[in-house]
């Protein structure tokens, strides 16, 4: 159910630390929630990157740091930061979770078929690219598959129609 993620515990903060983390080739990051005090961390880019590859940013982590507090502890990825040139993560956020308690996602949609405007030529307008979910954290899904299919009637055409229906159905 969940994905282990290695972590090693930080003492140091602030942009200098940070700064030499990211030379060393590690994220630099932060574990919250709970109520609990936050907790400083580094991270390998390659073993978070493999810990998510399964489920995508909402995969539950048990983080695994020995002689640390955040041994253990289920984690999501709240937030993180890339470097607008190199595109590398410089930074994340990871939130403590409780498996009995309801977390709030953004969960990817899936657009699943072709509509009948599309095949005369037309585009579809992909409005929404993700949906927030509120739920449990082991019933997060990975994505919401969206069926698109528009009957026209025989007297209107692709152009006219001010309604589409979308059947939603979880993956």
């Amino acid at each position: 159910m969940s994905q282990s993620l290695s972590v090693e515990s930080r003492s140091q903060t602030g942009k200098g630390p940070a700064r030499r983390l990211r030379m060393q080739g590690k994220i630099p990051g932060i574990f919250y929630g709970q109520g609990n005090a936050p907790v400083s961390l580094a991270v390998d880019p390659k073993t978070l990157v493999g810990a998510l590859a399964a489920r995508g940013e909402n995969t539950i982590l048990s983080l695994q740091a020995a002689g640390s507090p955040l041994d253990g502890k289920l984690a999501l990825l709240k937030d993180y930061q890339r470097d607008p040139v190199s595109r590398k993560i410089t930074h994340v956020d990871f939130l403590e979770v409780d498996l009995k308690k309801d977390v709030t996602v953004r969960v990817p949609i899936h657009v699943q078929g072709k509509c009948k405007g599309v095949e005369k030529g037309g585009v579809l307008d992909h409005v929404r690219h993700q949906l927030l979910v509120r739920c449990l954290p082991g019933n997060i899904p990975a994505a919401i598959d969206v069926a698109v299919a528009v009957t026209i009637p025989a007297n209107r055409t692709a152009r006219s129609m001010a309604r589409v229906t979308v059947l939603i159905g979880q993956s």
